[in-house]
């Protein structure tokens, strides 16, 4: 017999503040990879800085370490 996985009803406001943060996680090296898809090439770089703007601008909070960590993430995936 398969095992049904249910999710709680309710969600303090502790475990929803973490699957928010792991989901903003997520959809950040998303649209990382989606910026540097479109805006960049290998004439065309955008600096650390641009691209922490450019997240903020999408609602996205990231710093130079984290961004930099995204980036080999993005770098092993290919």
């Amino acid at each position: 017999m398969d095992a049904i996985i249910t999710a709680p009803l309710i969600c303090s406001a502790r475990s929803y503040k973490r699957i928010s943060l792991m989901s903003n996680m997520k959809l950040k090296l998303l649209h990382l990879a989606d910026i540097l898809r479109r805006e960049t090439d290998e004439n065309n770089p955008l600096s650390v800085t641009d691209l922490i703007k450019i997240l903020s601008d999408c609602g996205i909070s990231s710093n130079r370490k984290t961004l930099y960590e995204d980036i080999d993430v993005l770098k092993e995936y290919g």
